[in-house]
């Protein structure tokens, strides 16, 4: 019978160990992520309500500050902030958008969202989440933007929110005609509960660490090519339905009395090579569409077309903006509605 009484001292020294360590990187707060998702039958995926980390990139090119979301799971400025404080603010700007308009690239203070608010001297509403498409937007301005006052609502596209927005029509939940959700499937419980875990989220980032060290993560001319075939090639079809899908949106947020203004991220492919954005063929065809439909736009190709190191506008290996691109979107922004 000794090896039951080893196997019992064995499991309490590893349990032990592992409370002591849990114990230590709570005390020296030191709660590690990364992307935090978790499923959702409405919004098909959102983040973790009520939750902080320590932003790590197993690139190396960004990290070391903390990004809280509030009780609705939205990105904030601090942890004791909420997004629906400012939910009676006529002259709030609401921002929707995927993982370029949350920012959890930089600090929050430097995203485009808050350096708007910042020099406007208004508050800027975050409700971007990564992943996200204007089929999504458009729930979101039906369940949560119609709890603003604020009437200037921007909405941020990407290029792969054409694919985007095919994929989750598939995906898609209808009363009727109405569409009521995108059903992302059912939570894995295990991870949230591993979630709360500052050790367990330590050896995720480990993880992701190696994986990365031993993967071939070099950029290369193929891969770069690759990805300018993808932005440049979204077909016909695809382009009218993501355009006939913030028609909608428009015509939703009329009827909540909120103005639309829709801008495009530019091909970082073409950034990468000082040569945004007048190759940019995606960006042309879209703000064509969106113009015949009177869709307000804002033209951020004019800010990337002045600037001579358009490739610091984005992270190297990350496909999101860096800190001076945060800044050239922001200025975009604010020079269009100062103009107005």
């Amino acid at each position: 019978m000794s090896w039951i009484k080893n196997g019992i001292t064995i499991f309490f020294s590893i349990f032990i160990s592992f409370i002591i360590a849990e114990f230590s990187f709570r005390l020296l707060d030191i709660g590690y992520g990364n992307a935090p998702l978790e499923r959702s039958a409405k919004y098909h995926h959102v983040h973790p309500a009520n939750y902080n980390f320590l932003m790590h990139d197993p690139n190396g090119e960004y990290g070391g500050y903390y990004v809280y979301y509030d009780n609705l799971g939205f990105r904030v400025q601090e942890k004791t902030s909420q997004t629906l404080q400012f939910s009676n603010e006529k002259n709030a700007i609401i921002f929707l958008g995927d993982s370029f308009t949350e920012g959890n690239q930089v600090p929050y203070g430097e995203t485009f969202v808050s350096l708007v608010g910042e020099e406007l001297g208004i508050p800027a509403i975050n409700l971007g989440v990564s992943t996200y498409s204007p089929l999504i937007y458009n729930l979101q301005i039906k369940n949560i933007v119609s709890q603003f006052k604020g009437n200037t609502v921007i909405l941020q596209v990407f290029s792969n929110d054409f694919d985007g927005d095919e994929s989750y029509l598939r995906e898609a939940v209808y009363d009727g005609d109405k569409l009521i959700g995108i059903d992302g499937g059912s939570n894995n419980e295990l991870i949230a509960l591993a979630r709360n875990s500052y050790l367990l989220r330590f050896l995720r980032k480990s993880q992701l660490l190696i994986k990365k060290i031993l993967s071939n993560n070099k950029t290369n001319a193929n891969k770069v090519n690759s990805t300018l075939d993808y932005e440049q090639n979204i077909s016909d079809t695809q382009l009218k339905n993501t355009v006939q899908i913030i028609k909608l949106i428009k015509t939703n947020l009329a009827k909540q009395d909120k103005k639309l203004y829709v801008f495009l991220i530019p091909s970082k492919s073409l950034s990468l090579t000082n040569d945004c954005c007048i190759n940019d063929i995606l960006y042309s065809r879209f703000y064509a569409a969106l113009e015949k439909l009177n869709i307000n736009t804002i033209n951020v190709k004019h800010s990337f077309e002045k600037i001579d190191n358009q490739y610091d506008l984005f992270f190297e290996k990350d496909i999101h903006l860096t800190s001076f691109g945060h800044r050239l979107i922001a200025s975009s922004i604010i020079s269009h509605l100062r103009n107005e």
